[in-house]
């Protein structure tokens, strides 16, 4: 692929059943949402970058993982996922005044051990900073963008990847990824009541994945930088919107 590579953007709507891991996910309820009065959002985990290489065969496959906290992603994601609840029009949108380090405990092992099949999300570890937040802030819910770190069978994730695969016999591809799922919680109990699917994916040069972070130029920071900050902007709203059921009656 050519510096000139076309760039690809989608955005993935799909629901999980095992994030909430007791019930369908589906979209946010009318007769709850129309009750709502005030929304708290928090944001968590956009924090690691995961630059991954796959080869032809497992022995010419790399991984390696940065910390890129200092993006202030986080920061970034809460600010337009606000911007878009409160374009919806539904509720007060209320920006919240917490650590996010008090919430980290949703990605520890949910289960007797450390393995990929108990790499799920444990709302338990957080289910009283929830109830004591929405108490706090006389919320009705919160809603949460929780950066997919999880696993499946074998896979872990780490929410945000730039990659390239090279199968044998063909052309290299590269890309951006960013997952995450938007949670709608209930305020009075902390527990999650239904979640969506939310991510950016967009391709890119090889030469931008294959050149390790560090020793990335100040354009190629700035350029991966602004496909992560600038990718989400338009979707939040069409996302939020069928989140919500805002046109159904």
């Amino acid at each position: 692929m050519s510096g000139s590579a076309i760039k690809l953007k989608c955005v993935f709507v799909f629901f999980l059943v095992f994030l909430t891991g007791c019930m369908a996910a589906q979209t946010v309820p009318k007769e709850i949402s129309s009750t709502l009065e005030r929304v708290g959002v928090i944001t968590l985990g956009a924090d690691e970058l995961d630059q991954i290489y796959i080869g032809p065969t497992v022995f010419s496959n790399e991984r390696e993982l940065h910390d890129i906290s200092e993006w202030k992603l986080d920061g970034e994601y809460e600010n337009q996922l606000r911007v878009g609840l409160e374009s919806l029009r539904l509720f007060e949108v209320i920006a919240l005044d917490y650590r996010r380090e008090a919430f980290l405990g949703v990605y520890d092992v949910n289960g007797p051990w450390d393995a990929p099949a108990f790499r799920k999300p444990k709302w338990s570890a957080i289910e009283k900073q929830l109830k004591d937040l929405a108490s706090r802030e006389s919320l009705d819910a919160v809603v949460m963008l929780l950066t997919d770190k999880f696993c499946y069978q074998e896979m872990c994730r780490r929410g945000i990847e730039v990659t390239t695969q090279k199968p044998l016999g063909m052309k290299a591809i590269s890309w951006v990824g960013f997952g995450s799922f938007i949670v709608f919680i209930d305020g009075n109990t902390g527990k999650p009541i239904v979640t969506t699917r939310f991510g950016l994916h967009e391709n890119i040069e090889n030469d931008l994945s294959r050149t390790k972070l560090g020793n990335y130029s100040d354009e190629q920071l700035n350029k991966l930088k602004g496909i992560l900050v600038n990718g989400p902007k338009d979707n939040w709203v069409p996302v939020l919107t069928k989140f919500f059921r805002v046109f159904e009656e």
